[in-house]
């Protein structure tokens, strides 16, 4: 599975027509539906890891949030808290959150516009993570030791890099030397300040 799942992922860099990358993508999501829980995770885990695409990445990790949500634990609208961080029973619940940080690229300046399909796919997982696990964390996503890694090697680099990229960027359209490229990193950069907002206004407040 891992050589044809990689081998669709090169072909959705590579054929340059969008219907023929969407019919790639639908069977990259019907090779992994063939298969049990714990060897989709496995196979889908190994390719967000390896893969060289951002673009790419960024929809397999669309595909892992789908799969969260598809393999959430409940019971009559209630969340089964005795599967908390059952990787048997659910691996795609119990392992999500810390494969995301493997996944998410180091937040650097100069490679943040290049890292930003990535980023925004991580920022998305994330606030899906938090919102769904509020109150119960069998993900372990609200964890101190997670909590603390987040903050420390992602987000609050992240906002550092994104507030100076908006204030270059701003300052070169004030003196009148940007044209519609640093419009569109303007925008793009914009949009990830507000997710990213929208992400830390869910995180726990440190005692």
């Amino acid at each position: 599975h891992w050589g044809v799942l990689e081998g669709l992922c090169i072909a959705m860099t590579q054929l340059p027509q969008q219907p023929l990358r969407r019919t790639c993508l639908g069977l990259v999501t019907r090779s992994l539906a063939v298969l049990a829980p714990e060897p989709r995770y496995a196979v889908l885990a190994h390719v967000l890891r390896t893969c060289p695409y951002p673009p790419v990445t960024s929809l397999l990790l669309h595909q892992l949030k789908e799969e969260v949500r598809g393999s959430w634990p409940t019971e009559g609208g209630v969340c089964k808290e005795d599967y908390h961080r059952d990787t048997r029973r659910a691996p795609f619940v119990a392992l999500a959150a810390p494969l995301l940080l493997e996944v998410w690229p180091k937040p650097s300046g100069p490679l943040l516009l290049q890292q930003l399909d990535v980023t925004m796919g991580c920022l998305n997982l994330l606030r899906f993570l938090l919102l769904r696990d509020k109150g119960v964390d069998i993900t372990g996503v609200y964890s101190q030791e997670l909590q603390q890694r987040l903050q420390q090697h992602f987000l609050t680099p992240l906002q550092t890099h994104t507030d100076a990229l908006l204030k270059e960027v701003a300052a070169g359209r004030a003196d009148e030397q940007g044209g519609m490229a640093e419009a569109t990193q303007e925008m793009q950069l914009q949009m990830l300040a507000e997710v990213l907002e929208r992400v830390r206004e869910l995180l726990p407040r440190p005692a």
